[in-house]
């Protein structure tokens, strides 16, 4: 990090040391003299959700480091679906692992990057936690909806 002004990081999910490695970039960052650190945590990162709870001790790290910092937690991303498309595609099903009813906030990932572009070449944000979602909680009901209107194919929710 020698050398470097600011640094985006974004800690790899489910990675068993995920903690650890964001405290390694904050510590990397404070002896090599950079000057922001603008960190992609995630929404709730109290929860105990194992790829949530491992973004709060990068926070803390970050609001005692004496950096210039931008926290952006993000909700569930608009990607996410990613997962579940074959199913969408093959057989109309959208599956994910929690209730069908479940009203979700999500995010799209390229809003984020946008607001890390902000975060990181402006000041307006810094010392800042944002937590980043779209202004609608569809279900999953709503979403398959959607999904059969623009693919002109019928989608569900598993039964």
């Amino acid at each position: 990090m020698r050398g470097v002004d600011a640094v985006f990081h974004v800690g790899p999910a489910f990675v068993r040391d995920e903690a650890q490695l964001g405290l390694n970039v904050v510590a990397a960052a404070q002896r090599n003299g950079v000057s922001k650190v603008v960190f992609s945590g995630v929404a709730h990162p109290s929860d105990q959700l194992a790829n949530h709870v491992s973004k709060r001790p990068v926070e803390d790290a970050l609001f005692r480091s004496g950096l210039e910092f931008v926290v952006l937690q993000p909700v569930t991303l608009f990607q996410n679906i990613g997962a579940p498309w074959p199913g969408v595609l093959g057989h109309g099903v959208f599956a994910e692992p929690f209730a069908a009813s479940s009203r979700i906030a999500r995010v799209d990932y390229r809003d984020v990057a946008e607001a890390a572009a902000i975060a990181l070449t402006e000041d307006r944000l810094t010392y800042g936690t944002f937590e980043l979602c779209s202004g609608e909680m569809p279900d999953r009901h709503e979403v398959a909806a959607m999904m059969t209107e623009v693919l002109g194919v019928r989608c569900a929710p598993p039964r």
